[in-house]
């Protein structure tokens, strides 16, 4: 079963592709809550896994490295990701920030950003922006994920990127976009299921400062979508 709907449309003035995405979690993993909490631990969820991208070389193929550039709060990072997919690499620069807003419209978003291409040694977010060090630098003008919880376990997701098309072939972006549409969900719901005593729960559980901040994130955004429920529960009761 496809376990997504992909639009792809390529602009020009200035060279971009515009993507929208809609997926089902359930249909690539059996239970994907938002958060999953044991006690004082956290046990798998969307967000915990997608926050902790130091993690994805160990999970999704493709992802050569990724290194912590910078933090700006537990749940905002910017982060530089080395990427091999068949005969081409590319390396991209991401801020990655994941947003609470259950208690505005019943979502909680990740909001990715990249600098402008060709901006080496420049200024961004309080960095400098570092060399390239693939074959093409990925830019990702924008780009907004939210997942809406319907229940404890699963929720849909939508997605809308935009991304610079500095790449040296249409066919190189296609088969970016193509590998990450049909590759990064399922490999997310298989590390979902696998979750315990992965790599992903050593760096979460870990007892170090960054850890333990991110922890009680992940906890008070754990809250919020209880809370949504047991309104949801009150009204449905009432």
């Amino acid at each position: 079963m496809k376990h997504h709907e992909l639009y792809c449309k390529w602009l020009s003035g200035p060279p971009r592709i515009l993507q929208s995405v809609k997926m089902q979690t359930e249909r690539v993993a059996k239970s994907l809550p938002a958060v999953q909490v044991e006690g004082d631990l956290i046990q798998g969820g969307l967000f915990p896994i997608l926050v902790t991208v130091n993690s994805f070389p160990k999970w999704l193929p493709g992802i050569k490295s990724a290194t912590l550039l910078k933090q700006l709060s537990p749940l905002r990072r910017i982060w530089l990701c080395s990427v091999k997919v068949g005969f081409f690499s590319c390396d991209v620069i991401i801020f990655v920030a994941v947003v609470n807003r259950l208690a505005v419209n019943g979502t909680i978003d990740i909001i990715l950003k990249s600098p402008k291409p060709a901006s080496e040694g420049q200024q961004w977010l309080g960095i400098t922006v570092p060399a390239r060090t693939a074959t093409v630098r990925m830019s990702l003008n924008a780009v907004g994920m939210s997942y809406t919880p319907i229940s404890s376990d699963r929720g849909p997701i939508e997605a809308q990127m935009e991304l610079a098309d500095n790449f040296p072939m249409k066919r190189v972006a296609v088969l970016l976009i193509k590998y990450g549409s049909d590759m990064f969900m399922p490999q997310l719901g298989k590390a979902q299921n696998v979750f315990r005593g992965s790599a992903i729960e050593d760096m979460l559980n870990e007892d170090t400062r960054q850890a333990r901040q991110t922890r009680q994130e992940l906890f008070r955004l754990n809250q919020s979508v209880e809370f949504l429920a047991r309104q949801d529960q009150q009204q449905c009761g009432a």
